[in-house]
């Protein structure tokens, strides 16, 4: 999608389509607004060790959640024919929350969390 938009802004400045300093402008927000939201999918990382989880947005923004703190999970799936859904919910003390969700990652890998969470007894 980033490709996509910064191509038609670049393809758009040299052909000469832009005329005028508000369609220049406007170009060059949707540029920076894609970067900027493209960096944020593609720095987004959940780990899940036997310490706790460790959600990063962006580059240096970190969330740690501690298994000790750890008080429930819930589950929330969707199948309706072509469309599918999965998110697990991960309820800590304190009221941190923390959500693994299909909408972010890929479906099968949020299946296998589930699953294995299943296993272990720590997803109803």
């Amino acid at each position: 999608m980033v490709t996509g938009v910064l191509a038609a802004v670049i393809y758009s400045f040299w052909s000469g389509k832009l005329q005028g300093e508000f369609a220049q402008a406007a170009a060059i927000v949707a540029a920076l607004a894609t970067i900027v939201w493209g960096g944020y999918y593609a720095t987004l990382r959940v780990e899940i060790n036997e310490s706790g989880i460790t959600c990063r947005r962006w580059l240096f923004v970190r969330n740690f959640y501690s298994w000790e703190n750890f008080i429930h999970a819930d589950l929330e799936e969707m199948d309706q024919g072509e469309v599918a859904s999965c998110t697990i919910f991960f309820h800590f003390k304190g009221g941190e929350k923390c959500t693994v969700s299909s909408r972010f990652f890929l479906l099968d890998e949020v299946r296998e969390l589930r699953d294995e969470m299943r296993a272990a007894g720590t997803l109803g």
